[in-house]
């Protein structure tokens, strides 16, 4: 009793201080009517209300007085909207960062992918067909790499190598390397070559699933690949993750030579195609990049990546290209992250460190296993093994030819040669023959005199 009537006590002082921080900032109409808390309730993390636009007023207004807000409160405030409502949801976050280690969220299908911890305790789970694509953006050291570590680790853990394949790209740095002899992962591509052949490979399972299923879409009966797979119960197709970890330098071409030039040029064409038809076939994109700009995030890719993460931006241009918001990526701290799907919300990533990865993706190491570079080496090895046989069955001439004139025998190709020897000193003997008659016989018996 005594906890209920604390709590309420503190809500009261929590709506007091709203009323207040309006007046001074002058949010009224004419009526003299201001934004409202209702329904406030305290949680772990601090407060959540809905917030009444009454008429006159604005959401757009209320946006630009939150920096105002979070400094009277000393909290962050997390403020969402939807397009035919007049009710804002918001979040008042006063709890700091949490410390937790790290440790793997059983029971997640193979298109659930963890996140991190929202400030409520609870894990954040995005699910992949809803929520298609994943953009990570942030500072160096932020916490971008510790989360792609939560998301990867996540995936194996819970998934068999038919239900999961990891396509995992890292040019400038070498942190995924670390699983790169999970079973589960199909590519590792450490250079650009790589990279488009790893895309490439992916184009054409893209070209083949869509093949698979497009009977079915026409009778209306599967729409993606999941619809497939409850149809085709002992053929399923496989969730398909393609990770690119520091991707900016794909896109940046100023000063490349020619070849690297088309060369990223492809890799990005192949990219945006996976981000255009990836999606209904089952294959997925996590994208990571530092600080965007015009020059190093294609926009393309952004708009279909329909969950966008920041982790803490240096100044409000970049806060504003990663998330269309000036000031909500802003002094995050380390591990502290902003996410984007239809409403937008906060989260941290747990403490981990690459022995405790290690420990949890060590039953599914398997060096040496099946990739497709490992595949294309082996083909081409039978490639140049059936030409060399081709090669060998050719049949040589008998006769060539010797400045284009007559043609001389080539002995040495002619199977039990035995040169021959002239005869000297040996006679033939010349034995009679028997006259040969070469007149025709004459018709009727008579002979021509």
């Amino acid at each position: 009793m005594f906890e209920k009537l604390k709590e309420g006590r503190e809500i009261a002082q929590f709506q007091n201080k709203w009323i207040n921080i309006m007046s001074n900032l002058g949010k009224f109409n004419k009526m003299k009517q201001t934004y409202s808390l209702n329904n406030v309730v305290k949680t772990q993390y601090g407060y959540k209300a809905d917030i009444l636009i009454v008429d006159g007023l604005r959401f757009k207004e209320l946006e630009d007085i939150k920096d105002t807000i979070e400094d009277n409160y000393g909290c962050m405030c997390v403020l969402n909207k939807n397009k035919r409502s007049n009710v804002v949801y918001a979040d008042f976050i006063f709890a700091e960062p949490n410390k937790d280690k790290y440790s793997v969220i059983t029971g997640l299908k193979p298109w659930e992918v963890y996140l991190g911890n929202g400030y409520n305790g609870e894990p954040i789970i995005i699910d992949m067909i809803k929520y298609p694509h994943i953009l990570i953006t942030g500072g160096t050291r932020s916490g971008k790499s510790k989360m792609t570590d939560c998301i990867i680790t996540g995936l194996i853990c819970n998934c068999s190598i038919e239900e999961l394949e990891l396509y995992l790209s890292q040019v400038a740095k070498s942190d995924l390397i670390l699983y790169e002899d999970v079973k589960q992962c199909r590519a590792f591509a450490d250079t650009l070559e790589k990279t488009l052949t790893m895309l490439q490979h992916l184009d054409k399972k893209m070209e083949d699933r869509d093949k698979l299923i497009r009977p079915y879409r026409k009778k209306a009966m599967a729409d993606n690949y999941q619809d497939y797979n409850k149809i085709n119960k002992g053929n399923k197709l496989s969730t398909v993750f393609v990770i690119f970890d520091e991707m900016s330098s794909l896109f940046q071409t100023k000063g490349d030579c020619t070849d690297i030039k088309s060369l990223k040029e492809e890799i990005v064409r192949l990219i945006r195609r996976i981000a255009q038809f990836g999606a209904s076939l089952g294959v997925f994109l996590i994208c990571s990049l530092q600080r965007p700009t015009v020059d190093n995030l294609d926009p393309f890719i952004k708009s279909q990546s329909t969950c966008i993460i920041s982790f803490r931006q240096n100044n409000s241009k970049s806060s504003e290209v990663a998330t269309d918001d000036s000031t909500m990526a802003l002094g995050l701290e380390q591990r502290e992250f902003v996410y984007k799907t239809n409403l937008s919300n906060y989260g941290i990533v747990p403490l981990v460190d690459n022995k405790n990865i290690y420990s949890f993706i060590e039953p599914s190491l398997q060096p040496n296993h099946r990739t497709i570079f490992i595949d294309l080496k082996k083909l081409k090895n039978i490639k140049v093994s059936k030409e060399k046989i081709e090669e060998n069955s050719k049949e040589t001439p008998i006769f060539d030819k010797v400045d284009k004139k007559e043609p001389q025998l080539n002995t040495s190709n002619i199977p039990n040669y035995v040169p021959y020897k002239d005869t000297k000193g040996l006679k033939v003997k010349e034995e009679p023959r028997m006259p040969i008659n070469t007149q025709k016989p004459i018709k009727g018996g008579k002979e021509r005199i």
